[in-house]
């Protein structure tokens, strides 16, 4: 029995080589970026909310910022910031950065069994692997996001499985929304596509000619339930307004990049290379994959083409249909018995995996982008006026601020939830950063401290440092703090 075992792993070692040689390569390449490229302003943002919801319960006001203080504030991903500040209490940076490994890793395998499930071979999967990692790097960033990876390549997978071959089994998809809606908001486009998917079932039955009644419960579920799970959360239906203050805020597309369409970007120059090339796979080949797998490609391709944050999703989806629709009628699955030499390579390559994720928790350059003593210089230079000076902080460090000095709740500016401000204040801080008219200092007055993010904000730094009485308390390559006169 234990030979037989023995065996069968060997066949899946030398069958599925081309995806462990591609998952390891990404991950070596992870291991390699995670302290430089995981940590962003939303890593921050997600601590802080956390915090909040684990002290305070959920937030109905915010309190944390001057400029939408007292604004309502629908904490929507609140379950994937109170993670967060779990694994950042248990475990600090480091342990963030293994989980966020972890969860890239684990959503990009899900994708290649995914592929080969839907009739892909093991050398379409793992090249196709690549297509999300090459047009969306950012599905790495720690944040609320990245927990939703894993649940949509499941969703997905689920909804074109059954599209192919119906069953029960799709109805699994309910609770993995109703999970989904309190981690991040797109659980919408998420829900979206389950009510397609029982569209197209529906229209399956009806085209049938003999089923029975029961048969129509599932179609009924997949349209009707997906709506009602996206308010199943503490929130409820107050979370209506959360949802049409994200699609309808007029400001965040002109100052928040990943609102922007994606043809504004060079950024997403691989995303059209990648969206040309499937359209054309599917142009060509469309039937070797299901009706639903084509339109949710359109849908998710119309969604990435309208706001760059959604190009991670259509590159996820593109992995796990395109393997099939590129199977060609020659290729054959290895049933052989299977070579040593390449069993070996495969379990050489498994073996690097847990080495890969031991070098991942390096902090050097998270600390030398947000430095332990410009938080401190910052909170002492407040407490030396008794609390009464405020901060006008960048936005690469405000969040790091209130996370690192809680003391200074209150007392800074903004933060990174740009939602929650007007549209004049969003156009206003434009301005400021750009200095593109006459009035671009109003925002600052009434704050003797402002923080720079030197790498993008220098000409910045520099005209308020050439006003009379002004001086740099704190300089390093990436934080600047600089105090005016009373």
């Amino acid at each position: 029995m234990r030979l037989l075992r023995v065996r069968a792993v060997g066949r899946i070692f030398d069958r599925e080589l081309p995806i462990i040689l591609s998952l390891t390569v990404i991950a070596v390449g992870l291991a390699a970026i995670a302290s430089t490229l995981f940590v962003v302003q939303d890593t921050w943002l997600d601590l802080v909310g956390g915090r909040q919801v684990y002290q305070h319960g959920l937030p109905n006001r915010d309190t944390l910022t001057l400029w939408t203080h007292g604004v309502r504030w629908i904490d929507e991903q609140w379950l994937a910031q109170l993670s967060f500040y779990a694994l950042a209490s248990l475990g600090g940076i480091q342990l963030l950065l293994i989980w966020g490994a972890v969860l890239v890793m684990a959503t990009l395998l899900m994708c290649a069994i995914a592929a080969r499930r839907l009739g892909g071979s093991p050398s379409m999967a793992a090249a196709c692997l690549w297509i999300p990692v090459v047009v969306a790097i950012w599905l790495v960033f720690l944040r609320a996001q990245i927990f939703a990876l894993p649940l949509f390549v499941l969703l997905y997978w689920l909804l074109a499985s059954d599209a192919r071959r119906p069953s029960f089994r799709v109805l699994l998809a309910l609770p993995i929304l109703v999970v989904w809606a309190n981690l991040h908001g797109s659980v919408a486009l998420a829900a979206g596509l389950t009510v397609v998917a029982g569209l197209f079932r529906a229209i399956r039955l009806v085209r049938s000619r003999e089923h029975a009644r029961r048969e129509w419960l599932v179609p009924v579920l997949l349209a009707a339930c997906p709506p009602i799970a996206l308010f199943a959360s503490p929130y409820g239906f107050a979370l209506a307004s959360y949802y049409r203050l994200i699609l309808s805020h007029p400001a965040l597309p002109y100052y928040v990049i990943e609102w922007k369409p994606a043809w504004v970007s060079y950024t997403s120059v691989p995303f059209a290379l990648v969206a040309l090339g499937v359209a054309a796979v599917l142009a060509m080949r469309w039937r070797r994959i299901s009706a639903f797998e084509c339109v949710a490609l359109a849908i998710l391709l119309l969604g990435a083409l309208l706001a760059i944050r959604n190009i991670v999703w259509f590159g996820l989806a593109a992995a796990i249909s395109l393997p099939g629709a590129l199977q060609g009628d020659h290729d054959v699955v290895r049933e052989s018995t299977p070579v040593r030499s390449r069993v070996l390579v495969a379990a050489a390559a498994l073996l690097v995996w847990p080495l890969v994720f031991l070098t991942v928790p390096n902090t050097s350059h998270v600390r030398a982008v947000w430095p332990r003593a410009g938080s401190t210089t910052v909170a002492s230079a407040v407490s030396a006026r008794d609390g009464s000076r405020l901060v006008l902080a960048d936005h690469a460090h405000a969040d790091w601020l209130l996370w690192e000095e809680p003391s200074l709740t209150g007392l800074v500016a903004f933060d990174g939830r740009f939602e929650l401000m007007t549209p004049g204040q969003v156009h206003g801080l434009s301005a400021f950063l750009t200095r593109s008219n006459p009035t671009w200092r109003r925002i600052a007055s009434g704050y003797r401290i402002l923080t720079f993010d030197p790498q993008h904000e220098r000409p910045l730094e520099q005209a308020f440092l050439r006003d009379a009485g002004a001086r740099l308390l704190y300089q390093s390559d990436h934080f600047a703090v600089v105090v005016r006169p009373d």
